[in-house]
């Protein structure tokens, strides 16, 4: 039921993602879908994933898939743990800015203003795109 194949983010050899999501196909589209839990270790988000499909009917898949945001959950004795240091959403728009800035070569200064006046934009599949335009306008 696991699929080992992790292609959501590309990371540089050497570089490793900030954290670990547990994502899950649960119907006949093939899509990956995720939640906002992000775990510390490739093992946990497995773990849970694995764990959320034993509860639901339609799972047909599952792995864990990089993450740029915190790790929040831990995966202990079976179930998701929350962390009390979770990551505040301002320091998740930090997060993001920083791989944003990271990924297209821009300045971290310039990346940040962008999320920050669109920060509903930012966490979009095509925030890259758009930032990237943004900036050279």
């Amino acid at each position: 039921m696991t699929d080992p194949t992790i292609n959501t983010l590309s990371f540089a050899d050497g570089e490793t993602p900030v954290s670990w999501a547990s994502e899950v196909i649960a119907d006949s589209t093939g899509k990956w879908y995720r939640n906002a839990l992000r775990f510390a270790t490739e093992a946990e988000a497995l773990a849970s994933a694995n764990e959320l499909a034993s509860r639901w009917y339609m799972v047909r898949a599952t792995r864990a898939a990089p993450a740029i945001e915190r790790p929040n959950y831990r995966f202990i004795d079976g179930r998701n743990v929350r962390l009390e240091n979770d990551a505040s959403p301002e320091q998740r728009l930090e997060d993001r800015a920083e791989f944003l800035a990271d990924k297209l070569g821009l300045s971290l200064q310039l990346a940040t203003i962008w999320v920050k006046e669109n920060p509903d934009k930012a966490w979009r599949t095509d925030a890259i795109r758009e930032l990237k335009e943004w900036a050279s306008a």
